[in-house]
Order: structure tokens, then sequence, then C-alpha cells
């Protein structure tokens, strides 16, 4: 007799997704599931579209609650779960019809405490791939070797691209925090495991919303990073596990946002960086990290370097050379 799997999909006014994101859940070749939508407050018809999906499929549970953001959604949702096993899906994404079936599979035959998979990230036309294991074939056997490349390769904050045992789950989503709750939950699982073990496929499109509004955009740039990264260095002091590249996090995050940006004409130019940059050297925190963190590679230390000197017109330089250079590359 197969598990029954909890999917929970919190939502917020997703009337122009949902019906695409329930229906790549509905599809899934593993059938045991329970599906739990939470609308967390929609203005729209979000809980009326759902509730219309859920007549027609039993698996499918809808749930209206007052807004309370994203951590709220999914905490109501565990509250709810019925399965041995919990997922989380977007509703803004999809999911590939065997996401269930890998996963669960993995989780069964190694007997392991959490299955992380690899996914698509698209958007502004373009498509990339994040593999849990990297793009080559590694031998990785040992639990530390595995959480470094989940670290490295861009799968270990997300909770979407995994597979929990609800039996594990000791800790809900902080809703007190707007930024890196996702990482808080997952260090704090971990913490309680021995095991992870990996799907070296890209099972999960999650799908990079292109209307970000320029405040949101800002402020995702301001944030400082130093909470999110004291919680990894403790989690790797309590797991005994050093991973060599984890300093580079802090540039990294900072490159990956700014371009992302840049790309999307939320900056337009210099002189809207350079105002955002003052405000996040100041409020942020990147200078002190530049200050005591440690870059690897030579991109990442130029990186480093600009922020030290608090130089935003070499920041921004060297963020839209690197766009550029990725651009030529792709030809």
């Amino acid at each position: 007799m197969k598990e029954c799997v909890s999917i929970i999909i919190p939502a917020y006014n997703a009337e122009a997704v949902i019906t695409a994101c329930i229906k790549s859940v509905q599809a899934q070749t593993y059938k045991d599931l329970d599906i739990i939508i939470v609308d967390d407050g929609s203005k729209d018809h979000t809980a009326q579209q759902c509730k219309k999906m859920a007549e027609e499929d039993k698996r499918i549970k809808v749930i209206t609650k007052p807004n309370g953001g994203v951590s709220s959604a999914r905490n109501y949702g565990l509250r709810m779960a019925k399965g041995k096993y919990i997922m989380f899906v977007d509703s803004d994404d999809v999911v590939k019809e065997t996401f269930c079936e890998r996963m669960v599979e993995k989780m069964e035959a190694t007997e392991s405490e959490l299955v992380v998979c690899g996914y698509e990230s698209k958007g502004n036309g373009e498509t990339s791939y994040q593999f849990p294991l990297g793009t080559e074939e590694q031998k990785i056997s040992t639990y530390e070797e595995k959480l470094k490349s989940i670290f490295v390769n861009g799968c270990f904050a997300s909770p979407w691209n995994k597979l929990y045992r609800r039996s594990k789950i000791a800790y809900f989503f902080n809703e007190e925090k707007a930024q890196g709750e996702d990482l808080e939950f997952n260090i704090r699982y971990m913490m309680s495991t021995k095991s992870v073990e990996c799907v070296n496929e890209c099972l999960y499109i999650y799908k990079i919303e292109s209307s970000v509004s320029l405040s949101k955009s800002t402020y995702m740039l301001e944030m400082a990073l130093g909470n999110d990264m004291k919680s990894i260095e403790k989690f790797m002091i309590d797991k005994k596990v050093d991973f060599p590249n984890v300093t580079n996090y802090y540039y990294k995050n900072l490159s990956h946002q700014v371009s992302k940006f840049i790309e999307s004409d939320l900056v337009k130019d210099y002189k809207m960086f350079r105002g955002i940059f003052r405000t996040m050297e100041n409020e942020g925190g990147y200078y002190e990290i530049a200050k005591n963190k440690k870059s690897f590679g030579i991109y990442f230390w130029l990186l480093r370097l600009t922020l030290r000197l608090k130089s935003a017109f070499g920041c921004y330089t060297l963020i839209k050379f690197k766009i550029w250079l990725i651009h030529i590359l792709r030809r």
C-alpha cells in the first residue's frame, strides 16, 4: 500500500495561475495524494476556482482563511495534513508528472529523512536549471558531501523542491519573518535529521515573477543577510560539517538579485542603483559582510572589493559586465 503524500499549496490572488498549478499536481503518476489548497484571504476568484476543481477531485481540500502571508498559509496546511510525507508547491509554479513518484521512491528506497530534487527557473523568456548534485555525474556518498552539494548548487533554502517526513517536522514556518523563513524552516528540520538524499532531476518548475514592484525589489536588495548566514554557520557547527563555499553566499545572493533586477528593468540605470546601494550599504550590512567574509573566485573577489571600497559604480559596472558576458557566451 502506498503512503499518502500531503501537498500544501498556499494561494493569494492567484486566479491567473492556480488552475495550471493544481492540474499539474492532479496529473501526478503517484495518485495517493492529499492536496491542501490554503486560500490566504484572496480578493479575486482564487477560492472559487479551487472549490470548483475540488468538486471534481475528492483529493482536493480548499481552506479559506484571513490573509496572514505565505508562512501562515503553509502552517495552516501543515496542521491539516494527513499524509506520511509533506510537499509544498507555490501557486504560480507547476510540477512535472513524476515529481511525487520519484521523490517517494527515493525516500522509501533509502529510508532517508529528506529528499531534494532539482528545479527549472523560468522567466524573461529564459530557462535555467539547478541540480542538487550539480550537472556532472558525481560520486557523492556522505551526508556532509550531499549537504554541501545541495547548498552550493542553490537547492538548500526553498521548501518546494523537497519531500519531508511529517513525523520529523517539529517547527513550523516563522510567521514573523518577511525574508529567510524558508531557510530557517529547512535548517530547523535538518537539525533533527541524519540522512538526506537527492534526485538529480529537475522535477519542479519555478516561475520567476516578472512583475515584482520596485519597492519590493529594493527591499530585497537592502535586506540584511547576516541572520541567514548566522543560521547557516550555526547549522554547520552543530552538524560538524564544513562548506568552504558558504562564505560566497553573500556575494552570490547580491549578484543574483542585482542581475535579476537590471535584466527586468527594475533597476534602469546607475543613478537608480546608486541610491539603492547607499541604503543597502548602511542598512543591509553588506559593508560589514565584505569586511569579515572572504570570497572565492575572481568575480566574487572583485565584487567583495567594490563593497569594501563602498564603490556603487564599481559594483554596478562589474555586474553589468557579467550580464553582458553571459549573453555573449550564450549566442
